[in-house]
C-alpha cells in the first residue's frame, strides 16, 4: 500500500463514537508547529473525549522525536496526576 493510499484510508476512519466512550484519563500532546495535523483536531478531541487533557509542546508533527525532553516532562507530570 502506498503512503498516499494509507493516508486516504486513515482520513476515512470515523472514531467519533468510540472517542465519546473513553472513560480513562487521556493526554493529547499538540505540537505547536504541526503542519500535518490542524490545531482544530485538538478542539475535536476536547469536545469528544470526556476529561481529556491537551498540552501544547513546542515542535513539529513528529514531536516525540523532535522535542523528546519536553514531551517526556509533560507525560511524566500527567502520569503523576493520574496515578
Amino acid at each position: 500500500m502506498a503512503a498516499e493510499d494509507a493516508l486516504k484510508a486513515i482520513a476515512q476512519v470515523d472514531a467519533t463514537h468510540a472517542a465519546k466512550t473513553i472513560r480513562i484519563p487521556t493526554l493529547y500532546l499538540r505540537a505547536t508547529e504541526d503542519r500535518m495535523e490542524p490545531a482544530a483536531a485538538g478542539e475535536t478531541y476536547a469536545r469528544l473525549v470526556p476529561g481529556g487533557r491537551i498540552v501544547d509542546v513546542e515542535g513539529p508533527h513528529f514531536l516525540l522525536q523532535a522535542n523528546p525532553g519536553s514531551a517526556a516532562q509533560v507525560i511524566r507530570e500527567f502520569m503523576q496526576r493520574v496515578v
